[in-house]
């Protein structure tokens, strides 16, 4: 007798996933021969179906070897097990989703600490300042990265406080009294502290 091809009774089908983490669904897409009457899914953990293109929800880790069982209308059968194993990772903890998030939270943190320092981190003072007080006048170059107005030594004066000139990468010029800022400076630009007038030249 001659067996022709479209006689025999084929089956096979191929899945969406193969690795994922539990509860995950797998979708099934069957391909056979026409004919088909029956078909009989075994999603390897004890479970079956008798769907055409299941969607199955795999609860428990481990691996799984689906299978697919389909009968001809000449009571025929033909089955296929899927080579590469479905692997189904355990679930993460509760917590994960919460330590990703406190991870990121760290990261944009340490990112605004970066870049707070960074604008707040201190510059090389350049050029000069030319004071006047009382008649006298001199001038001081500045170098480092800060200049206390007391040891300019004007004679004199006095001050309540101790001025200080600052250079900051996000701020520019400052003076500083006592520590604290008493105003930003723009170069080439005078200005009076208790009665000494101080010029700024690049």
């Amino acid at each position: 007798a001659t067996i022709r091809v479209q006689d025999i009774v084929t089956a096979e089908f191929s899945v969406n996933r193969t690795s994922l983490r539990a509860p995950a669904e797998v979708k099934f897409t069957p391909r056979h021969n026409v004919g088909i009457v029956a078909r009989e899914w075994s999603f390897g953990d004890g479970r079956i179906s008798a769907d055409e293109a299941p969607a199955y929800i795999y609860t428990a880790p481990g691996e799984y070897r689906p299978k697919i069982t389909v009968r001809d209308v000449a009571g025929r059968e033909h089955s296929y097990q899927l080579l590469q194993p479905i692997v189904i990772m355990a679930p993460r903890p509760w917590w994960f989703p919460w330590l990703i998030a406190l991870g990121a939270l760290l990261v944009l943190l340490a990112g605004g600490v970066i870049v707070t320092w960074d604008r707040q981190r201190l510059l090389d003072l350049d050029g000069r300042l030319e004071w006047q007080f009382c008649g006298n006048r001199g001038r001081a170059e500045m170098t480092g990265t800060q200049l206390d107005l007391g040891l300019l030594r004007i004679p004199g004066w006095k001050p309540k406080g101790t001025y200080t000139l600052i250079r900051r990468k996000g701020t520019g010029l400052q003076l500083l009294r006592d520590g604290a800022t008493d105003q930003a400076i723009e170069e080439d630009i005078s200005l009076e502290v208790e009665g000494v007038r101080l010029r700024l030249v690049p």
